[in-house]
């Protein structure tokens, strides 16, 4: 019915207004985990080089020590609006 489209249509208008302004936290949020990304993969094949006096291949692990470094980072940047 019309009535029933109205009243859905003023629901969904509702939700969007209230999840709207948490966009960009997400937005930047998401940014922010593929700049660590794209910064510890190199630094973890450098480590690897380092210890190992090999070449990384694909498949090498991360070392979760990196991992909780580059995690932390991340919190630091959120928290201090970095």
């Amino acid at each position: 019915s019309s009535a029933g489209a109205r009243e859905r249509s003023a629901r969904e208008r509702s939700a969007r207004r209230k999840l709207t302004p948490f966009s960009p936290f997400l937005t930047a949020f998401a940014h922010g985990a593929n700049d660590l990304s794209n910064a510890i993969g190199p630094w973890a094949v450098i480590y690897h080089t380092w210890k190992f006096q090999t070449v990384a291949g694909k498949k090498t692990d991360v070392p979760i020590w990196m991992l909780v470094v580059g995690a932390s980072m991340l919190v630091i940047g959120l928290v201090t609006y970095g």
